[in-house]
């Protein structure tokens, strides 16, 4: 058995003080649940071992710190592998989500102290709910028995930031769109249904795609059952705090996934990957005096509202990126240059009472000249300029046979393909597994991959001959591991034939806007900017719910699509716009009202509430778009909500098999 390895330290809380409702509830309900689970466990004055699922380690860093596990007795925290550990801790809890790896590492760990004859209470904390499948597995490990206590952790929404919510299911778009498994589906509705119990039942409910009418019934369904634990037995009785929830689909835009995002901490996730809200830097980045020996160690950085600059700077076109920098870097110089002209003690005492508050920006300014640096370095790159060039080809169909050539030339060249070399490593050099060849060139693969589905859906498919080639030189250039990856995207309909039916993206860019020809990006006007010239459909279809009034409108003509737990949900969102919105793929539109106590009319608050659920995962450069859409729009205050944030690469990186045990 290996000695625990502890996790890092989380701290660095986003303050959630600015939120349009008040989130700190969610925070503080969540934490008062872990608190009650593992007071159920063992007393806290009981020595014990937390083992994390890895995935949950950033999400429950946003919950709790450190400091208050210790408080509660949990004397370690180890990241949960196949292998016990040592420690003289009676209680060993796994905190986890209920995935067959998850199990059988637990398994393993359980077999390990059975071997030694160490007694262990094993408690095992379901995130978000336990599931029969799991208990099988444990049943078929021969397990099952040496388990003390198995319950669920109801941990679904994460506050990301004070107007950003995520349930941080990365293979959710994937399960719920290849495999048909509805437990996303299922997770979202009891989030809401949560959501709704502490905040009151939000009056106004549109959206568009099967898997949100699926939520939609599922959430009113449970509003109805007597024996659901989650039943808003109360909410009735709360004024709402939320007024609107627009639910969208994640297949009613498959292209801006695609895309390479253009805002400062969209791209930020593209080059170095934004976790939990916060990015792994070099020390040197971070720290100006770091030693030569500790520049290269990597340093957990907070990327939040918390810092003023961040904050200013997150939804910033890159290209004026640069130049806001700057004029922060001269208010610093300008700042310090001022002590040698103060002359009088009202002067020096001005300047004492700002030098705090001064030297916290020269930080960040420092953290973020270096991240810009980077960011810069890569956008202005020739390959990543190719790139920029064949997306905007592709959006405004202009060039296609270009942009399949360059598409081509992204494969490797003859004779280049992947192969194990047979020599013996040196000390220096680790044992290299199939494994890790296949983790190294797995990216360059999705790449390619990326780039196939974003003609494949702006072309309205890829020429059969292309088609085939590509699939043929990446599969034997990169794997046939990567076989079960192209087949999904088939099913999907993100890689097809010219032949299949498709609404022509030429018809949905001259419909919806699409593509501006000239934008404004140091002040934006229109949702174009976030990729400099291309609107996101996902946003043009918020901009058009969010353009009908409540309550809605209904004719004659306007058809009941279902009836569930006595709620009536109708299909459309409003007679003049529905033809428009019945063009864009993904299911179909539809709107329901909840009935609801009045919110008094003395009440503080006058903006009115906004939650947008993506369903199966949203960027950045989305999330972006709409702030502007919440700016250009006066009274409005928008939250966004999501199975969890991604990017071109972790998007596809989710349909690898490989990725889902990592």
């Amino acid at each position: 058995m290996s000695q625990a390895k502890p996790t890092p330290s989380t701290s660095g809380h986003t303050d959630l003080s600015n939120a349009p409702i008040n989130l700190q509830l969610i925070r503080s309900t969540a934490v008062k649940d872990l608190v009650k689970l593992l007071g159920r466990c063992c007393p806290a004055s009981e020595p014990k071992v937390l083992f994390l699922d890895q995935s949950l380690s950033g999400p429950l860093g946003l919950l709790v710190e450190v400091p208050m596990l210790k408080d509660l007795g949990i004397e370690s925290l180890v990241h949960l592998g196949p292998r016990g550990i040592a420690h003289p801790a009676q209680h060993f809890i796994y905190l986890v989500r209920p995935e067959v790896h998850c199990m059988r590492d637990i398994a393993s760990q359980i077999r390990d102290y059975e071997k030694v004859k160490q007694e262990k209470k094993i408690h095992i904390l379901c995130v978000p709910q336990r599931r029969l499948m799991s208990e099988k597995i444990l049943e078929e490990e021969g397990v099952w028995d040496s388990v003390t206590s198995i319950e669920a952790f109801p941990f679904y929404l994460i506050p990301i930031d004070t107007d950003v919510l995520s349930l941080e299911l990365p293979f959710s778009f994937r399960d719920i769109s290849v495999d048909r498994d509805k437990t996303s589906l299922l997770h979202i509705a009891k989030s809401l249904t949560k959501l709704q119990k502490v905040y009151g039942k939000i009056p106004s409910i549109q959206g568009k795609g099967y898997n949100s009418l699926f939520i939609l019934e599922v959430l009113y369904k449970m509003a109805g059952e007597s024996q659901n634990p989650l039943k808003m037995e109360t909410s009735k009785d709360n004024p709402p705090e939320i007024d609107r929830l627009i639910l969208l689909d994640r297949e009613c835009d498959l292209v801006t996934p695609c895309l390479s995002q253009l805002v400062y901490e969209g791209m930020i996730d593209e080059v170095f990957g934004i976790a939990n809200s916060s990015v792994q830097l070099t020390l040197d980045m971070v720290d100006a005096k770091a030693t030569e020996e500790g520049k290269k160690k990597l340093v957990r950085t907070p990327l939040s509202s918390n810092d003023a600059l961040f904050k200013e700077l997150r939804d910033a076109n890159l290209s004026v990126v640069g130049p806001k920098l700057q004029k922060k870097a001269e208010f610093v110089t300008a700042t310090y240059d001022r002590r040698h002209n103060a002359k009088t003690m009202k002067e020096l005492k001005e300047l004492m009472g700002c030098i705090q508050e001064v030297q916290i920006l020269h930080h960040s300014v420092t953290i973020h000249t270096n991240i810009a640096e980077k960011v810069l370095t890569m956008a202005k790159d020739p390959k990543f300029r190719s790139r920029l060039d064949c997306e905007q080809a592709l959006l405004s169909s202009t060039d296609k046979k270009k942009c399949l050539k360059y598409i081509e030339t992204l494969l490797p060249p003859p004779g280049a393909q992947q192969t194990i070399q047979k020599k013996q490593p040196t000390k220096a050099e680790p044992k290299s597994s199939i494994a890790d060849i296949i983790e190294s060139n797995k990216f360059e693969a999705f790449d390619i991959l990326r780039y196939a589905c974003l003609y494949s859906l702006t072309c309205d498919g890829l020429p059969h001959n292309a088609l085939e080639y590509l699939k043929r030189e990446i599969l034997q250039k990169f794997g046939f591991h990567l076989y079960s990856v192209i087949d999904q995207l088939f099913d999907l309909g993100m890689l097809k034939n010219p032949e299949q039916p498709t609404i022509p993206w030429s018809v949905l860019c001259e419909e919806f806007n699409l593509v501006v020809e000239e934008v404004e990006e140091n002040s934006p006007t229109d949702i174009a900017y976030v990729y400099s010239g291309y609107a996101p459909l996902s946003c043009r279809l918020i901009e058009k719910a969010l353009d009908v009034r409540c309550p809605f409108r209904r004719t004659e003509e306007t058809k009941l699509l279902k009836s569930t737990g006595g709620y009536d949900i109708y299909q459309g969102w409003h007679p003049e716009i529905d033809s428009l919105l019945n063009i864009a793929s993904g299911g179909p539109t539809f709107h329901s009202t909840q009935a609801h106590t009045a919110r008094n009319t003395k009440s503080a608050r006058k903006d009115t509430v906004v939650l947008l659920f993506f369903v199966g995962g949203c960027t950045y450069a989305e999330i972006s778009a709409c702030r502007l859409i919440e700016k250009l729009h006066p009274g409005i205050r928008i939250m966004v909500a999501t199975t969890k944030i991604i990017s071109g690469k972790s998007f596809l990186n989710a349909f690898d098999p490989l990725s889902r045990h990592k």
